[in-house]
């Protein structure tokens, strides 16, 4: 973009644990229709690995400042409606970089050593990545030129249309040393559940596809750039309840699960000779917040721990939600739009 500077000084909104919400602010006078007032993000210190002597340190980018999927449960898509008005028609890389740059340097007011030795963006929650996949696929590509990131994470909620578009947008860097991990927001093993959940699977036409039908689309696009690396595709779960409190409908039936789980055993049989690891399924925690209070209902880590056992029983690697012990219910605005807690 033409000026240098696009954001005044990022700050910390909250510090909770190991984990920081940021607030950037972007100039009033720099101000067009397209671009939001404040970018939000979150810097996530010590992540594990799977390697005890290593943690890795995040930053969660908000992509845009609302979010058309709509996910029923989120507080961003509630909020969308009124964002729009500020919200970017199209993030440029060179702002989403900045961003990054300008979070970095608020995330080390707290944690004086954060990203000295591992390092990564992820795009996910505020915004959908993969409505702005060029975008997103440049960003990534100047991350690493500046020597900003050592990896990067693009998560999604939507389907195998989007996800080839994203293949199409990373097919100039093929040759480039980095390939994105990947992550998808299925939302539920349960078709019915996910058309519900996700409406942009009917508002937006998207066909409702099978979980396995988009993880073989993952696999096929961005897997086949991963081969002879470490290929990292995993599927996030946050677990839901709404409806009746008493009794309320759930996304993490035991029957829907162990269904979901013997595909995902399957299918990584099939994958052990390609991949160093298999996929895994990272399983969240639902906080309410004054946004969502009343349609739907905080999930507790007794069940998380018993859906975590489910997958593991039929040999699918599964673990908790990494980001650390956050209460969101006074932050339902981070870079995700209903962050998850975990131990």
């Amino acid at each position: 973009m033409a000026e240098a500077k696009q954001f005044d000084k990022a700050v910390v909104a909250a510090h909770h644990g190991n984990v920081a919400h940021i607030a950037i602010p972007l100039r009033e006078r720099l101000l067009r229709d397209d671009f939001a007032t404040i970018y939000e993000a979150a810097a996530i210190k010590g992540i594990p690995t799977g390697d005890e002597n290593q943690k890795r340190d995040s930053i969660c980018l908000s992509v845009a400042n609302g979010c058309k999927v709509g996910c029923r449960y989120c507080a961003t898509g509630l909020m969308t409606d009124s964002l729009y008005g500020m919200a970017p028609k199209r993030p440029t890389p060179e702002l989403l970089v900045e961003q990054f740059a300008s979070a970095l340097t608020a995330a080390r007011s707290i944690f004086p050593d954060f990203g000295r030795s591992e390092i990564s963006a992820a795009f996910m929650g505020k915004g959908e990545p993969l409505l702005y996949p060029f975008e997103v696929a440049e960003t990534i590509n100047q991350l690493h030129n500046q020597g900003l990131v050592t990896r990067t994470t693009v998560s999604t909620s939507l389907g195998s249309k989007p996800i080839t578009r994203f293949r199409e947008a990373l097919d100039k860097y093929v040759q480039k040393s980095w390939t994105p991990f990947f992550q998808i927001s299925l939302h539920s093993p349960n078709m019915d559940q996910r058309r519900y959940l996700v409406r942009t699977i009917t508002n937006l036409g998207e066909k409702a596809e099978t979980p396995l039908e988009i993880l073989n689309t993952v696999i096929g696009k961005i897997g086949a750039l991963q081969i002879g690396s470490p290929a990292d595709i995993r599927i996030r779960h946050t677990l839901l309840k709404w409806g009746d409190p008493v009794n309320p409908i759930t996304n993490f039936e035991r029957e829907d699960i162990l269904a979901f789980a013997a595909e995902l055993a399957e299918l990584n049989s099939g994958l052990s000779n390609r991949y160093d690891k298999p996929i895994r399924v990272s399983v969240a925690l639902h906080n309410d917040t004054e946004l969502t209070h009343g349609t739907f209902f905080e999930t507790t880590e007794v069940e998380r721990d018993g859906v975590i056992d489910l997958y593991k029983s039929l040999g699918v690697p599964s673990y908790a939600f990494a980001r650390g012990s956050v209460d969101q219910k006074a932050f339902h605005g981070g870079a995700c739009g209903t962050m998850s807690k975990s131990n």
